[in-house]
């Protein structure tokens, strides 16, 4: 009998044991699989806190550039009243002399608003004319930079306080026509002007064009 039951002990033991031993290695394993969960939700929401927080400072900065742009087409209205005579000092290559930084700087004579006239393109630095002809006229395709003369950088002049905050100042053209106004002032002509303008924001990068006619009659 004694020893009948020490051998029923050692089986019930052994029956206890087993069960005991493989549901804590499939504790572990689940433990492991959520904590591995757990490491992914915290990375992945990271990853979305800093690409929103990204998000927002790109719109910051062109926001800043958007109002910039705005500024500059301000200070080109002021400056039509300025240095604006018509459009007798306007030419094809908006720099009647070939010289930078001088008074006839950013005065576009392309004819914007003649029928044979082909709007230009767009980059991120510059603005290009494709060649045409109006009224027995060739006007050569040019390409302006925008970044520097003879595109006319915000308050050069009008004076304006240079805007702060920003990696460069922005820069404008204007571009002058002319029409003939009818009725009893048929000798006289009605100008109109065609302002560009582009700005940057803190990141040079960031890049806003607007553009903005106004029209003068004498």
């Amino acid at each position: 009998m004694t020893v009948n039951t020490m051998i029923n002990n050692t089986r019930q033991h052994s029956l206890y044991l087993h069960p005991y031993t493989n549901q804590s290695g499939a504790v572990m394993a689940i433990s492991l699989i959520m904590l591995l969960l757990l490491t992914l939700i915290g990375v992945t929401g990271s990853q979305v806190t800093g690409l929103e927080e990204k998000m927002a400072g790109n719109m910051k900065d062109r926001n800043i550039a958007f109002q910039a742009a705005e500024s500059a087409l301000r200070d080109a209205v002021q400056d039509i009243q300025v240095r604006a005579s018509g459009i007798s000092n306007f030419f094809v290559n908006c720099n009647m002399d070939n010289i930078a930084n001088t008074a006839d700087d950013g005065l576009c004579d392309r004819k914007w608003g003649s029928p044979g006239y082909t709007e230009p393109t767009y980059a991120r630095t510059s603005i290009s004319w494709p060649a045409f002809t109006d009224a027995g006229n060739n006007y050569p395709a040019i390409t302006l930079d925008m970044t520097t003369t003879p595109s006319v950088a915000y308050g050069s002049f009008t004076g304006a306080t240079p805007i702060a905050g920003l990696s460069a100042q922005p820069r404008y053209i204007i571009e002058g026509d002319q029409a003939p106004r009818t009725g009893s002032d048929s000798t006289q002509a009605i100008y109109f002007y065609r302002i560009t303008a582009r700005a940057q924001g803190a990141n040079p990068n960031t890049v806003v064009w607007l553009q903005t006619i106004i029209f003068v009659i004498p």
